[in-house]
């Protein structure tokens, strides 16, 4: 402890010294480049800004870098990292600012656990160096430090109990294991990633989110209910400064300017979708309107039903549901809210990019309380999608949705939202709803349900986990009353009229009149003379 004291001392001595005696001094910007060097005298100061012109001053001036080595400057509870690192980190700044000298990989560094602490426990740095190869860094939390040796656990998505996010293409990894991608269209940090950036994981302990943040814009989400890490005890947050980000510093969690408490999710995470060929040159169908964040709904927050599918774990306030393992039995209901006209909508969390089959939204008749493995085998229903998307009604295939409209085993991505309008009037209309855009109709004369019925969501296969998010009025009328975005080539594919319930079974969308008289013709033609093949 004498030791420390003594230079601790030594090193204010020679701050101190800096200031009093005559020095240059480099300033280098956020990305590396030295942008003026300042001479420091008592006397004066002369600085001249990369060569083009000179200013004079009368006092001296002082050259402070962007985080002091003096421990007297480190707030109260300040973030440091722990002592057992990747073989390849340097710490300097009294473990503050974490350096990788060679190499791509061995850059794992563990926040300590103190200052992960209150409702939205987070820590935040900023990437001071870069450069490298086309790969880059992650973070996440782990609930303990390996007991082995870092050498085994060259990158952080290695490492047992724990939930990582990032590399390149961005994907979310627990316990080892890849459990879902981040939408590269909205988060890619081997290319978004600069010099100067702030970066931050939040962890939401009411619902078990982790949330990760670019200087305050929220890049990816990810619910971590049934991931095995106990957030209630101590856990450590993990940075893997790998690829292109070589050298990152830790920012004081009680720096206001660090706050990320009010960030909110970003509207621009949605990705935009492309106009197809054929719609080029025309007038585009008018926009639904924006699905409203959580909070604005008019009504009280959805919530899952208590009863559910064998394989189903929900968050404490029932509004992410989770499919612990297998790819069936995840099917999750949502009550009607006592409207005729509502709408249920849930977000993609993560998902499992092996799977086969994907998700399916759709209506029955009350909460069914027998075996189910999928939401298309409960009687009296009304389901939506899977994959190749097709109609469900009571168990029976009775149309389909075009692939080239919507097909979710390839247009689903983390963060994406799948939304399921229904309208009771004289007959039933279900809309299904992508990131706000209606992509399917279909029209019921005589629905197998009262006005009272219950939305199903089947969690299966590729989506593992999927977070309820209120409607409100305006974006359900608006919903019911759009049409549904043409498909490529298809400018009137994507609406779908059944018949009642005696007549519907096996039956398929009518042939267009036109249709019918090219079949005839081709019918009546002459059948052309086979080819004689050789013996």
């Amino acid at each position: 402890e004498r030791e420390l004291e003594v230079l601790r001392l030594a090193e204010r001595r020679q701050h101190h010294h800096h200031q009093q005696v005559c020095q240059v001094q480099q300033v280098q910007s956020c990305d590396g480049v030295s942008r003026a060097e300042i001479v420091a005298c008592p006397g004066g100061v002369t600085a001249q800004h990369s060569g083009m012109h000179s200013v004079k001053s009368e006092r001296s001036v002082a050259v402070q870098p962007l985080l002091s080595d003096d421990p007297s400057s480190m707030l109260p509870g300040a973030p440091v990292f722990e002592a057992l690192r990747g073989a390849k980190l340097e710490f300097s700044r009294h473990g503050r600012t974490a350096v990788r000298t060679a190499g791509v990989a061995d850059g794992v560094a563990f926040v300590k656990p103190q200052t992960l602490v209150g409702a939205h426990p987070r820590f935040e740095f900023i990437v001071e160096e870069k450069g490298g190869p086309m790969s880059t860094m992650a973070l996440g939390v782990v609930g303990s430090l390996p007991t082995e040796a870092m050498s085994r656990f060259d990158r952080a998505r290695l490492l047992p109990h724990s939930i990582v996010i990032g590399y390149d293409l961005p994907k979310i990894y627990v316990n080892g294991q890849e459990a879902g991608k981040v939408n590269h269209k909205v988060w890619r940090p081997v290319k978004d990633i600069k010099v100067g950036d702030r970066i931050a994981l939040e962890v939401e302990l009411a619902a078990q989110n982790l949330i990760v943040t670019q200087n305050g814009e929220e890049k990816a989400r990810f619910c971590a209910a049934s991931c095995g890490i106990d957030f209630s005890q101590p856990f450590w947050g993990v940075v893997d400064i790998a690829g292109n980000v070589k050298k990152v510093s830790l920012i004081d969690g009680n720096d206001p300017e660090g706050s990320l408490a009010s960030v909110q999710p970003a509207e621009a995470a949605v990705p935009r979708l492309k106009r197809p060929p054929s719609e080029v040159g025309s007038d585009p169908q008018p926009p639904m309107k924006a699905i409203r964040s959580a909070g604005s709904s008019d009504g009280p927050a959805p919530e899952f039903d208590g009863i559910h599918g064998c394989k189903i774990s929900l968050s404490p306030g029932k509004t992410c549901a989770t499919r612990r393992d297998g790819a069936f039995d995840g099917c999750t209901f949502v009550r009607n809210p006592g409207t005729r006209r509502w709408g249920v909508e849930v977000t993609v969390e993560s998902m499992d990019v092996k799977g086969r089959s994907t998700i399916a939204v759709g209506l029955c008749a009350s909460v069914p309380q027998g075996k189910f493995d999928k939401a298309r085998d409960i009687a009296r229903s009304i389901v939506l999608g899977y994959d190749l998307p097709k109609v469900y009604r009571n168990g029976k295939e009775v149309g389909k949705i075009p692939p080239a409209s919507f097909r979710p085993l390839k247009d689903l991505v983390t963060g994406d939202r799948l939304a399921l309008v229904v309208g009771f009037g004289e007959q039933l209309r279900m809309v299904l709803v992508h990131n706000g855009v209606p992509k399917f109709t279909i029209d019921i004369p005589d629905p197998p349900f009262p006005p009272d019925a219950v939305a199903v969501i089947d969690v299966v296969s590729t989506v593992k986990s999927v977070r309820l998010r209120p409607l409100d009025r305006e974006a359900v009328t608006s919903a019911l009353s759009a049409d549904p975005a043409p498909s490529r080539g298809r400018p009137s594919a994507s609406r779908l009229a059944l018949a009642d319930d005696d007549s519907m079974a096996g039956r398929e969308q009518q042939v267009p009149q036109d249709a019918q008289q090219a079949l005839g013709q081709a019918a009546n033609a002459p059948a052309k003379a086979a080819k004689p093949q050789p013996a």
